[in-house]
Formats: structure tokens, sequence, C-alpha cells
């Protein structure tokens, strides 16, 4: 502690270093830095002239792991003499992003105390960050992010407006007139939203509609028609009440099961609402609904279907083939994926029977034995139950959803097994070898315990037998 010393102690830092003593002075008492956050976005600017507002452009690609009923605490930080230091919630003007949840633009009034020659972070730059302390793989990644951006409307007058489908990206590059201090524009994404001249077969069923709910939510018609005409993106809604569900829902909830509109791609994805999405309907909503009715919008809960089996194929390339039967299966247990005009059929059924059925029929099978049926189901409070058929008896043929908004989908693997002659096989239960972490192998926490779901009229274990519930932490 001799300040004549000269001793420094410093923090070695992802980015930087930080000094926490020097000349008999500390400034933290850590021993190695402490890191509280989980996921952090470093942003450097340059060429400020504080105090300033700036419009940031991100472009994101939304995580497939948000699921319903998780919020994320996203805090947006300054640097200021090796300091973070919070935005104050009125520099916060606009965030298009809904907390880095999807693309749009962040506007920030950044402060005046922010400092550019820091050791934490490079020099040169003014740096602002995005924090969030938990849960960091629900944000969305980021693709790209520009300065100075803006939102532009374009409006069409002529005739065509039902037949125009947006602007490409790269269209716009000026001004029509110019402004000072605008040097170049780019337009570096497609144009979004917009809606298309009303035809009058549109218009009149608009009217028919407005006329029985009279924007007025009293059935549950009323909130599906309501909630589909004001959000065009959405490709279906249900909604679900108590009176069909008391053992579900209490007297005063009704639950929107909302489902956006997919992009086609040649990969399955499950379509979801982001939090922000969930907030703008209900606050939506609310406006025409009882004020003594508690409105819950949420997303489908996709359960998965895995099939385990031996199948002999005719096809020269097996490689190939499989990669198509995987293709099939999809193509059978979610033909909305494929088509606007399919809807996904929440809390439906599939019979096993037709699965089979329909592998028995595919061109380039051969023969099919030893086939199991894996269902990883769901209840309403979130706890997981598996049902293999390979366990039951044949008396449950029903493929049930475990909840009014549960998706019947493939999972991501299934378990073929290549065989060159035409021999009966019996099925194989699956066990915790055939599963894969993060696809089909739940560790689940206290909340939400795993449990086997036996056959139906499946008599009560021996007395002599000990069954456990327990719980894995990785």
């Amino acid at each position: 502690n001799d300040p004549e010393a000269g001793d420094t102690f410093l923090h070695i830092l992802p980015f930087g270093v930080k000094t926490i003593f020097h000349r008999g002075k500390a400034v933290d008492n850590t021993l190695v830095p402490t890191l509280m956050n989980e996921g952090n976005l470093y942003i450097g600017i340059q060429q400020l002239q504080l105090p300033q507002t700036i419009n940031i452009l991100f472009e994101l690609t939304r995580s497939g792991n948000w699921q319903f009923g998780q919020t994320l605490f996203l805090q947006w930080d300054y640097l200021s003499f090796d300091e973070w230091k919070p935005f104050p919630p009125e520099a916060i003007l606009e965030d298009g992003t809904k907390g880095l949840i999807e693309t749009g633009i962040l506007s920030l009034e950044l402060r005046e105390d922010m400092t550019a020659d820091n050791q934490t972070l490079p020099a040169g730059h003014y740096w602002i960050r995005a924090s969030i302390p938990e849960k960091a793989e629900l944000l969305s990644r980021v693709v790209r992010v520009h300065a100075h951006a803006a939102a532009a409307i374009n409006t069409m007058q002529t005739p065509e407006d039902d037949l125009f489908t947006g602007i490409p990206a790269h269209t716009v590059s000026g001004l029509e007139q110019p402004v000072p201090g605008v040097v170049s524009v780019m337009q570096p994404y497609d144009s979004f939203g917009g809606v298309p001249t009303e035809t009058e077969p549109a218009f009149f069923n608009r009217i028919s509609e407005l006329l029985r709910h009279k924007r007025r939510c009293i059935t549950r018609w009323d909130f599906e028609r309501i909630c589909l005409e004001h959000f065009n993106w959405l490709a279906q809604v249900k909604c679900i009440g108590p009176f069909e569900y008391a053992d579900l829902l209490p007297g005063s909830e009704v639950h929107l099961v909302a489902i956006p509109k997919v992009d086609h791609s040649d990969k399955f994805y499950e379509p979801k609402l982001s939090p922000g999405e969930i907030k703008q309907i209900e606050q939506y909503l609310r406006q025409f609904c009882s004020p003594f009715v508690r409105l819950v919008v949420r997303n489908p809960s996709y359960e998965y279907i895995r099939i385990k089996c031996k199948l002999r194929l005719l096809a020269p390339n097996p490689g190939i083939a499989l990669r198509q039967l995987h293709h099939d299966i999809l193509r059978f247990l979610c033909p909305w994926f494929f088509s606007h005009d399919v809807q996904a059929s929440l809390g439906g059924t599939i019979q096993r029977s037709d699965l089979i059925a329909f592998l028995h029929a595919l061109p380039y099978v051969a023969y099919i034995t030893g086939i199991s049926v894996v269902q990883f189901q769901t209840d309403a409070v979130g706890r997981y139950s598996i049902r293999d058929s390979a366990l039951q008896d044949d008396t449950d043929d029903l493929i049930k959803g475990g909840t009014p908004w549960s998706v019947l989908a493939p999972s991501q693997y299934h378990d073929f097994t290549l065989i060159d002659s035409d021999e009966y096989a019996l099925p194989e239960p699956t066990s915790f070898a055939d599963l894969k972490i993060g696809y089909n192998l739940f560790v689940p926490g206290d909340s939400a315990p795993l449990i086997h779901t036996p056959a139906p009229n499946t008599p009560p274990a021996a007395a002599t037998e000990t069954q456990h519930e327990f719980t894995l932490f990785l």
C-alpha cells in the first residue's frame, strides 16, 4: 500500500484491461474480474458531438429457443471513464427491436459524459452496451448493424395497388429533393408490411364481420376475427375459453393462441410470436373486451413425434432416401408449413395407424417392421411426458396433443435401421441411448418433472416394486 512503490493491479478483460489498484488506491477488491451478465453486445461509435441522438438499425434473426412465459430484462448502458452507466428511461427514445427480439430501429439520446479514452474497450470509440443477466439464448442473433437509420412509408395511388408486393432491397438510392447534410441514401433490405388496395369482395367480407362483432370481443369468434383483421401477418388464431376447458383455465381467463405466417423455408422451424408481438396483440384486443376478462396471448406448444423402425429401401442411395423419408414425414404431419391454405391442427389428433400406413405406401420403402411411435407430450403447466407405443398395448391408436394449444410435429431425428431381409421384428421401446440432448432428451428443472405416461387401463405396479421420480442436473 505504499504510494511511492507504484504498484499496479489490473483485471484482464475480454477486450481490454481495468486498473483496480494504483499508487495505494483501490477501486475494486476482487482478485479476478466479476462478469455479471450472461450476454453482452458492445457497439463502438466514432465522430460524435455529444450530447447527440443516434438511430441504429439492427438486422436480427429470431432465436428458436424462445418459449411462452419468458420475460427478458435487457439493459442499455454507456461507458464513462471505464465505468458502465445505465441509460435513463427518457434516453431510450424508441426501441423498434422490442428488446433485440426483431429487426428494427433503436433511437438513443447519447449522454454528455461518455468518454472515448477507455482501457476496458479499445480507445477512440464511444461505447454502448446491451446486456442481459440470464437467458441470453432467447435473444435474437445480430446479423448487421447500421447507423443513421430511418423508416419511410410508401403510399401508392395507382390502380395497380392490389398487385404491389413491396420494394426490393437497393431500389431506393437517393432523395427526390436534396436535404442538406445527407450525403447518400441506402436501402439495405426489402420493404415490409403494407396491405394492397381492398377489393370489393374483401370489403363486403370485412363489413359483414364488423356488423357481427361490432368491435366487441364477446364470443371466441369475435376475438379471432378482430385479431386476424388487424394483424395481417398472422396465419391462424384460436380462442380458448373457460367454458370448454374448465379444468385448464380459470373462469375469467381467455387464451388466444396465435401462429405467425411462415416463410416456407426448406428447414422446418417452429413459428412463434416474439414477446413484443404478444404484448402488441394483447394491448390491441384489450380495447374491445371486458375489463373483467384476463386475456393471455400465447404461442402454440409444439409436441414432437419420433418414429423408430426397421426398413428395407428400394433406392440405390440409402442416404438420399432417408433424407427424403424425413421430409415426407414432415409434409405428412405438418402440411400447414408448406401451404397457406392449410391450417395447423391446434389440439388435434393423428391416428397412429394412418401414420404407419403412410410409411408403407412410400414408393421407395420395400418393407418396414418394428414400428414404434414416441410422443413427447407437454401438459398445461409445462411438464413433459413420454408416450411410447412399444410400451403400450395396441388399444390406444390415437396420438393427441397434451393441451388445446398443442401442435404435433416430427422430431428432427428419427431412429431408422436398414435391413436386408423381410423379417418381422417386434417394436423396441426407446431408451436413453436413442435420445439426443437438445432434440428429444429433456432434462427439466424442479418445476417441470419428466414423467412417463403408462398405457390406458395399465394395472398398478406390484407392491414389491419401488417407483422414483427424479430430476437430472447437468
